[in-house]
């Protein structure tokens, strides 16, 4: 979980097909589901929201779209 808002954009761009200005919330959760990043478009710019739990997991949305792992 070490991208930040250029990567994660281009993640969205390249994998998803999005645009991520679009004012859509992408979430992005590590294999081991205790951080995540959501990153947003407000006007004015990009907001990077990160999370990291002291203990237990996040759960998964039963509709969850899975991009595979681009390292780090």
């Amino acid at each position: 979980m070490r991208k930040s808002y250029h990567t994660l954009c281009g993640l969205v761009t390249n994998e998803l097909g999005c645009d991520p200005c679009n004012g859509d919330v992408y979430i992005f959760m590590n294999k081991a589901r205790n951080r995540i990043k959501l990153l947003h478009w407000e006007p004015g710019g990009l907001v990077l929201y990160c999370k990291l739990l002291e203990s237990g997991t996040f759960g998964m949305p039963p509709a969850w779209r899975r991009i595979p792992s681009a390292g780090g």
